[in-house]
């Protein structure tokens, strides 16, 4: 009997609650929220920002040559 007890706790099975499993699951999907958050507001500011401009002729400087 208590060497049955002691291969439970050893191998992890049957020391863990309905409740653990539950913080469990809300750990995994809060995590997940905030990553997708994150990614959301990184796209946000990304619009925000300048648009690059490309390869747009611009008038020559002194020097160079216009081609």
């Amino acid at each position: 009997m208590v060497a049955e007890r002691a291969i439970t706790r050893a191998s992890g099975r049957g020391t863990s609650s309905p409740g653990v499993l539950v913080l469990d699951v809300i750990y995994l999907a809060t995590t997940l929220v905030l990553f997708a958050l994150v990614g959301v507001i990184a796209k946000a500011v990304e619009k925000l920002g300048p648009r690059p401009g490309g390869s747009a002729q611009r008038p020559a400087l002194r020097g160079e040559e216009q081609g």
